[in-house]
Parts: structure tokens; C-alpha cells; sequence
């Protein structure tokens, strides 16, 4: 009967080494996982310190000028650098024009 106890217990004992070990590996694989999640918490974390910085750097922006007022500010430059560009090239008609006139007035007389 002792024989029958021992190999009982050495049975059972590799039994509970087997499952000790099965949750040891089951261990190791959740503190691999838990350290992709820090990881991945970190990335994430860096990312929300990005935004919060875009975010208030946005705000100063709106506080200088509205998207609103830029866009008719981009609109008015837009219009001016028409206009510039319409007189100069009217400007330079008009002297290209008098030149011609002198010339012929110098030439036909």
C-alpha cells in the first residue's frame, strides 16, 4: 500500500508541477502583454501631450485671428495682388503708348 501511495503522490506531483508550470507560462504571457499595454499606453500618452499642445496652440491662434478672419484677409491680399498686378500692366501700356507717341512725333517732323 505504500508503493501504491508513493506512485499516487508521484503522479499527482507531476500533475501539479505540470499545471504550476502551465500557469507560470500563462504568467510570463500576461506580463509580456502588460508591458505591450504600458507600451502602448506611453505612445498613446506622448500622442495626447501632442494634441494638447496643438490644441492650445490653436487657441492662441483664435485668439490672434479666426479662421474666418484669415480667410477674408487671404481673400483681400488676393484681390489686392489683382489690382497691383492690373495696374501695373495698364501703367505699362500707357508708357509704352507715350513712348511711341514721342518717337513718332520725334520722327515725323
Amino acid at each position: 500500500m505504500s508503493d501504491d501511495k508513493t506512485n499516487g503522490w508521484n503522479e499527482y506531483s507531476k500533475l501539479v508541477l505540470k499545471e504550476l508550470e502551465t500557469l507560470a507560462d500563462g504568467v510570463d504571457s500576461l506580463k509580456k502583454e502588460l508591458q505591450e499595454t504600458r507600451r502602448d499606453i506611453a505612445k498613446l500618452e506622448a500622442r495626447e501631450s501632442k494634441v494638447d499642445e496643438i490644441r492650445e496652440w490653436k487657441q492662441k491662434m483664435n485668439d490672434i485671428i479666426t479662421p474666418e478672419q484669415l480667410k477674408d484677409l487671404i481673400k483681400e491680399h488676393k484681390q489686392h495682388r489683382d489690382f497691383q498686378i492690373k495696374s501695373i500692366a495698364i501703367l505699362g501700356f500707357i508708357q509704352l503708348a507715350l513712348t511711341i507717341d514721342i518717337v513718332w512725333k520725334f520722327f515725323s517732323k
